[in-house]
């Protein structure tokens, strides 16, 4: 078995700290930025929901304060959700039946209803506590 000679150990440490360095720093670059753009998408994608299920309580009263924010929220949909297809074919629909005035106002609710479960499908939040009857009911604390 052959000796380094200290001159050797040393360039060689040296070359293997140089060569992680320049792998490790890209790719520690890469995965933070990566997972920085999940955690944006994410934060848009709860902001969009979390504004549609607090004004719903608007969703057919356009005269009301309030409805400018629910249509911006709802008009972000597609932006925020574009990489869900179970949203935007949610959407879809949803957009089939508002637009066609005879569907009944439960069909309008139902449609609106699987459009926020859709959304709340994608962003992995727990509904197994929620039924249907508990998104048509609006919280108001009075006038």
């Amino acid at each position: 078995m052959e000796k380094i000679s200290v001159k050797n150990y040393i360039l060689l440490t040296l070359i293997a700290a140089l060569v992680s360095g320049f792998l490790t720093v890209p790719l520690s670059l890469y995965l933070s930025s990566h997972f920085e753009s999940k955690k944006s998408v994410r934060e848009a994608k709860l902001a969009v929901l979390r504004d549609l299920v607090g004004y719903r309580y608007i969703f057919n009263q356009p005269n009301k304060p309030g409805y400018d924010k629910f249509v911006s929220s709802y008009n972000q949909i597609f932006i925020v959700f574009n990489d869900s297809s179970k949203v935007i074919e949610t959407l879809n629909k949803f957009q089939i039946i508002r637009q066609n005035p005879s569907f009944p106002l439960s069909v309008n609710n139902e449609a609106f209803i699987e459009l926020i479960k859709a959304m709340m499908d994608d962003l992995e939040i727990e509904r197994k506590n929620l039924d249907d009857k508990f998104f048509e009911k609006i919280m108001t604390v009075g006038e």
